[in-house]
């Protein structure tokens, strides 16, 4: 049976792989700001404040009055806030991809970077001890960092542990790791540079949390076959050689666990329970507090409250002063789950699967203002907004409209319960274009005060995600059976024209002149001429790495929401070979994009982030514009003949759109051999200037005579000729 265990395992994380070791890195693309936080992962309580780490990094509150906690900062960071550990004005962030982070949190409302580590692995979990970090690496095992300077944290020792490190704990020279495939493992640490295993216990399922009591070791194991983990009591006096004392079977599968005094407090799937440990060997239930739909991950107990990060529902803080009776003290509650999101006049409208939507404030660009969250009946996933109205795809509720004319207070304006499931909506004129699933595309009218009814609908071949409306055209993203071209010059009867079977499942689509560019999702971006919309063509192709889910198309630029890889920016100035210009890597799954001169705002399931590309001129008039070169050009150096030195001058072909061009800039002799390079990098559009000095890569003066120099930016090529003299 174990063996059948491990082998799940193993599956398991081959699943998973290609999720845990994406990137987290970017090109030139830079964080702004973000908001609506949700998938708080772990906590840890210190004075009057709550750190707790989420998807998107390090969130502090402060819970000087238990019942009414306040969000005081957040400091981002993209790998995901798996662990937290406090210790002495600074925290110590577990942050997967992004490896071991530190925090200055001396100012609680203003959180600080002091340095990083990047870790070989996935960090899971950190424990700190004098001047040391030990990371639970995932699947590299043990890292320990050196801290004692923590604007340069260093990598000192690891050890590769035989399973997936989930959990440490540090007590005197000794690391304890919850490793799953391998159970408990016990290092010797008092030289951090070599740590050395001194013994093991193979726990039956699979290690994912451990703690220490002076003697005694607590491990959470999760069995995968019946999904009931249970709580490993271990007796390490011996460290050399644990052994078993009992197990505890909780009401739920259990993450993490803290100890106060001779209790245990457990966080479990959907509850807190707490244990008396006073007897190791005879471990007893003593109270429990439900957590309905929720999945507790992380506890910290302090001063008679228990603090339980619940991933689905935020941070919970629970009074435990009579542990038979625990009690709910307050709730700081962050469901979302965003889906899409529409910017107009300095607001962001954002569609929320929680059964919300909200209302952004986005004039200071590095301070995203809540002003409304508006309940929903159902669940949303498409929103677009026209004049002061949003109207919201609710899913199984069809469509919600409200007046946002003043939009701290949002109130309903009309609603329409067709047939379908409501996922995505345009709005044009006075029509309203819902894709509704396997129900295929519903016509709207609109009229004043809204009354709505359905004008007409169009069956689509497979489940309509997403439509834009260009023209007289409907263009539906249909899923499975790819780009539907439905004719809507009269909405009365709405009449199928055309269809592109893409390759993967079109969730997503943006039309701009001729052409249809559609998300894809496993296939990427898909671009499609519909200037026959009887018969769309084909025409280019890009595969992102990820889901592709949504696409925003601004200039020569598609950005696409790419799931778990972020956005992705492909360049389609040549739509037979669109190419990746730039990429950002977020900490959650990219649902959404949607682009706004500069700025670029992404619906990442956890959050609404805004992001700013240096691939858009923003410019008050055209002048800047105008000053651009319209044209690649090489132009004759100056002086020529020359010595000792002669200027090269030219241009990088470019519009608003700041696309960095690669430039090579060589110096050849008579004989056609490379004397210098004088120029290999991206250059975004503009005119330059070179000087060469009359010497090789060497740094060598070369002998008189005739020499080329050769230019190539994309397809142009341009050679000229000089002349040294001595």
């Amino acid at each position: 049976m174990k063996k059948l265990v491990l082998f799940l395992i193993l599956v398991a994380v081959v699943f998973f792989a290609f999720w845990l070791v994406r990137p987290v890195f970017a090109g030139d693309i830079s964080y702004v700001s973000s908001i609506l936080w949700s998938r708080i992962w772990d906590v840890q309580a210190s004075g009057n404040y709550a750190y707790c780490g989420y998807t998107n990094g390090l969130m502090i509150m402060d819970v000087s009055d238990p019942a009414n906690p306040i969000q005081l900062s957040e400091f981002y960071h993209p790998g995901e806030g798996r662990g937290v550990f406090v210790k002495d004005n600074r925290v110590y962030l577990a942050d997967r991809t992004g490896g071991l982070i530190i925090i200055d949190v001396s100012n609680p409302a203003d959180p600080v970077l002091v340095g990083s580590c990047d870790t070989p692995g996935n960090a899971f979990a950190v424990f700190v001890l004098d001047n040391f970090a030990y990371v639970a690496d995932y699947g590299s095992g043990l890292q320990i960092i050196d801290v004692s300077v923590p604007s340069s944290p260093n990598l000192v020792g690891g050890y590769d542990t035989p399973g997936q490190s989930w959990d440490v704990f540090v007590q005197d020279s000794l690391a304890y790791v919850a490793d799953a495939g391998s159970g408990l493992q016990v290092f010797n640490v008092s030289d951090p540079s070599h740590p050395v295993l001194r013994g093991t216990y193979d726990t039956p399922a699979s290690a994912y949390g451990v703690i220490v009591d002076d003697t005694i070791a607590y491990v959470s194991d999760y069995h995968y076959l019946t999904d009931v983990t249970t709580l490993q009591i271990i007796n390490v006096t011996d460290p050399g050689n644990p052994v078993w004392i009992t197990d505890f079977n909780p009401i739920g599968s259990i993450w993490k666990v803290d100890i106060r005094d001779s209790l245990a407090y457990l966080a479990l799937n959907f509850s807190l329970e707490i244990i008396n440990i006073h007897d190791p060997a005879q471990p007893e239930s003593v109270g429990c507090y439900l957590l309905p739909q929720g999945q507790a991950l992380g506890i910290s107990v302090l001063d008679s409250l228990a603090y339980v990060a619940d991933l689905l529902n935020g941070l919970k803080i629970i009074q435990v002063s009579d542990p038979t009776s625990p009690e709910l003290k307050s709730n700081y509650n962050a469901p979302y789950w965003i889906e899409d999101v529409f910017v107009k006049d300095s607001l962001a409208y954002v569609a929320d699967r929680a059964s919300f939507f909200h209302i952004i404030g986005l004039s200071d660009p590095e301070d995203l203002n809540l002003i409304k969250s508006q309940i929903l009946p159902s669940y949303a996933y498409g929103i677009a907004v026209q004049d002061s109205y949003a109207y919201v795809a609710d899913y199984v509720n069809g469509m919600q409209i409200f007046n946002v004319g003043t939009p701290a207070d949002p109130h309903l304006a009309g609603a329409y319960d067709g047939p379908g499931l409501a996922y995505g909506v345009f709005v044009k004129d006075n029509m309203v274009y819902i894709a509704s699933g396997e129900s295929g595309l519903q016509l709207l009218e609109i009229d004043q005060p809204f009354s709505l009814g359905l004008t007409s609908e169009c069956n689509t071949p497979g489940s309509a995600r997403d439509v834009f409306v260009k023209d007289s055209l409907a263009y539906v993203a249909d899923f499975n059976h790819g780009l539907q071209i439905i004719n809507v010059s009269d909405p009365a009867n709405p009449e199928s024209l055309g269809s592109y079977d893409t390759p993967g499942a079109a969730y997503g689509v943006f039309v701009k002149d001729t052409l249809a560019f559609v998300a894809d999702s496993g296939s990427g971006l898909q671009i499609i001429n519909v200037s026959d919309p009887v018969n769309p063509v084909l025409v280019g192709s890009y595969d992102t790495p990820g889901v592709a889910y949504d696409v925003f198309v601004q200039d020569s630029l598609a950005y696409l929401a790419d799931g778990s890889y972020g956005l992705q920016v492909v360049r389609i100035t040549d739509l037979a070979n669109p190419s990746l210009v730039d990429f950002y890597n977020t900490p959650g799954s990219a649902e959404g994009v949607f682009v706004d001169g500069k700025y670029v705002y992404l619906a990442d399931y956890y959050s609404l982030i805004r992001l700013e590309t240096p691939y858009f001129l923003d410019v008050k008039d055209n002048d800047e514009e105008k000053s651009l070169p319209r044209d690649f050009a090489l132009l004759q150096n100056y002086p020529n003949p020359f010595n000792p030195v002669t200027t090269i001058k030219f241009k990088v072909q470019g519009s608003r759109i700041m696309v960095p061009v690669y430039t090579t800039l060589t110096v050849y002799n008579l004989l056609g051999q490379k004397v210098r390079t004088l120029v290999n990098e991206p250059l975004k559009p503009g005119s330059y200037e070179v000087i060469w000095d009359g010497k090789n890569d060497s740094d060598r003066e070369v002998s008189s005579g005739v020499y080329f120099y050769q230019i190539q930016m994309d397809e142009f090529l341009q050679t000229n000729k000089m002349v040294l003299i001595k």
